[in-house]
C-alpha cells in the first residue's frame, strides 16, 4: 500500500477578480448583493497594492482583470488609480474596451474619463 500523498497544484487563474468596493449604493431589484448580510466595505490602495504584486508574478497566465464583484467599484475613490496600476501593467486597450462596458453609469467620476480617451 502506497502512504505517499500526491500534491497537485492549480493552475493560477486566468482571471483576476478583484472588489475595489464591497459596499454599493443602490437597491437594485435584480442583485443579490444586498441580500446576504456581511460587513462590505471599500478596499485601501495597500490591500490593492499586495493584491496586484501578488499576481504581477503570474502574469504569464493572466487573460483578463475584472474590477467589480458585487459592490459598486466607483465607489472607491482610489478606482482611477486602480485603472492606472493595472493599465501600467497589461497596457492599455483591452483594459480599457473593458471598463467602458462596466461602467453603466452616465457620468464618471473624474479621473476615470481620461482613462477611456
Amino acid at each position: 500500500m502506497n502512504n505517499e500523498q500526491t500534491t497537485y497544484t492549480f493552475p493560477f487563474p486566468r482571471v483576476v477578480r478583484i472588489e475595489p468596493a464591497g459596499a454599493y449604493n443602490l437597491r437594485c431589484s435584480h442583485c443579490p448583493t444586498g441580500t446576504v448580510k456581511m460587513e462590505r466595505g471599500i478596499m485601501s490602495m495597500e490591500t490593492f497594492g499586495r493584491v496586484l504584486y501578488n499576481v504581477q508574478a503570474q502574469m504569464e497566465f493572466v487573460k483578463v482583470f475584472v474590477l467589480y464583484h458585487g459592490g459598486e467599484p466607483l465607489l472607491n475613490k482610489r478606482f482611477a488609480e486602480m485603472v492606472r496600476q493595472i493599465r501600467a501593467i497589461v497596457g492599455g486597450e483591452y483594459l480599457l474596451r473593458q471598463l467602458q462596458t462596466v461602467c453603466y453609469c452616465t457620468s464618471l467620476p473624474r479621473g476615470i474619463s481620461s482613462l477611456l480617451v
